[in-house]
């Protein structure tokens, strides 16, 4: 009696043009914003793959010992990878299932079939335009569209945003100081509350708190800012609110009652951050084992 033949699983490698638009997208993505500036992401280009894995040496384990601001981080650019992959054409099928940022990759891209999706590719024009803020912004009406848009920036990341009554960003503002003053928790806050104060707060959370969690909610806050810069506002993004596990929790209760604080985000109007922040080289971001550097 034959046996009957077995499927092969081999990877199907990538094609020269899916190769070159990877790397391609790699050195756009190096623009994404991440916690203390970073930049802790390292790429692996493979065959049939492009990995993407955390530099720990990049990092800022001080201030974070559960990897959680590191990982927001991985997700940040993991989300601006797909917007400059979307912008060139190229639609990516994204595993997140196995997130394990300490000994593997924490989401591994493929090429997928079919066109990209559009609201990502209307960010790619934005991609290098936007800056964080870290200076005060003026409070200024939102029109609907911008609040509509930001709420499904983050849904479509799998995260949820809410805009803060002036009231619950004024208490947040002051558990802020509390925080910085060593009021509440150990004082490692450095966040100034006059930033958070004064103008529209947004929050974004998460229905878990694991590390896929994180992933996706540092997706969906870049995404946010991205959306922000097409509008023609200014975003700043605050994870430093959230460092003080006390300070997470009352302003998570509060926020959004029954989900996870990820990260807080300032929108207004003010003065572009001057110049390009410095962004570590592309071959110190990419790793590339994929046989074909030449394609």
């Amino acid at each position: 009696m034959t046996s009957a033949p077995v499927a092969s699983t081999a990877p199907r490698p990538m094609t020269r043009a899916a190769l070159r638009a990877l790397r391609d997208s790699v050195d756009r993505a190096r623009c994404s914003p991440s916690v203390e500036d970073s930049q802790p992401w390292r790429w692996l280009l493979l065959p049939d793959r492009l990995e993407l894995h955390a530099d720990r040496s990049q990092g800022v384990a001080r201030l974070d010992p559960v990897g959680r601001e590191l990982v927001l981080s991985l997700g940040s650019v993991l989300l601006g990878l797909q917007v400059a992959a979307a912008g060139r054409g190229t639609s990516l099928e994204v595993d997140r299932t196995a997130v394990d940022w300490q000994r593997g990759p924490t989401a591994v891209l493929r090429p997928a079939d079919g066109p990209p999706d559009r609201r990502l590719s209307a960010l790619s024009p934005v991609l290098e335009l936007r800056r964080t803020t870290r200076t005060p912004l003026v409070a200024d009406d939102w029109p609907s569209l911008l609040a509509d848009d930001l709420r499904s920036a983050a849904a479509d990341s799998g995260a949820a945003l809410t805009v803060l009554a002036p009231r619950t960003a004024a208490a947040v503002a002051g558990w802020t100081a509390e925080a910085a003053a060593g009021a509440v928790g150990p004082g490692r806050l450095r966040v100034g509350p006059n930033l958070l104060s004064r103008v529209p707060l947004a929050a974004v959370s998460t229905a878990g708190d694991g590390p896929e969690d994180w992933l996706r909610a540092g997706e969906a806050v870049h995404r946010v800012l991205l959306e922000i810069t097409r509008h023609g506002f200014q975003g700043g993004p605050s994870t430093r609110v959230t460092e003080e596990p006390d300070v997470r929790a009352l302003a998570g209760r509060l926020a959004c009652p029954g989900r996870h604080l990820q990260a807080l985000v300032r929108i207004g109007r003010g003065l572009p951050a001057p110049g390009r922040p410095p962004r570590r080289g592309f071959d110190d971001v990419l790793t590339d084992r994929s046989g074909s550097r030449s394609a």
